[in-house]
């Protein structure tokens, strides 16, 4: 007999999109292929680990500073119509989750923020 395990963190990504995403207007399968790729948890602290896929925002531990819900992110990306190797400047980067996106969206993405220590 063979034994089907769920990942739970992957349920929670696929639930983000569909939940989040898809029933809020984001029907770029782009967009929704690269956020349900992308691991949200690794880029946020470990005390808010268990709201990564909430659909608010996520504080970053920097005072001030949250990740985007993933809802705000999809359609603000859909608003954009990116295209493969555009130039986007993320100003405020956080912890880089968004720059991540993009990077994986087949842009350019550059950091500029004044705690990041990241760069795609």
């Amino acid at each position: 007999m063979r034994v089907h395990r769920v990942d739970p963190i992957q349920n929670a990504r696929s639930n983000m999109v569909f939940a989040q995403l898809k029933t809020n207007g984001v029907i770029d399968k782009l967009i929704l292929g690269t956020l349900e790729r992308i691991p949200r948890e690794h880029f946020v602290p470990v005390v808010v680990l268990s709201v990564a896929y909430g659909d608010s925002p996520v504080y970053c531990d920097i005072p001030g500073r949250y990740l985007f819900a993933p809802q705000t992110l999809g359609i603000f990306l859909q608003h954009l119509n990116l295209e493969a190797d555009d130039k986007v400047l993320v100003v405020g980067g956080n912890y880089g989750y968004t720059a991540t996106v993009l990077f994986e969206m087949g842009c350019k993405a550059y950091i500029i923020d004044i705690t990041s220590h990241f760069s795609c």
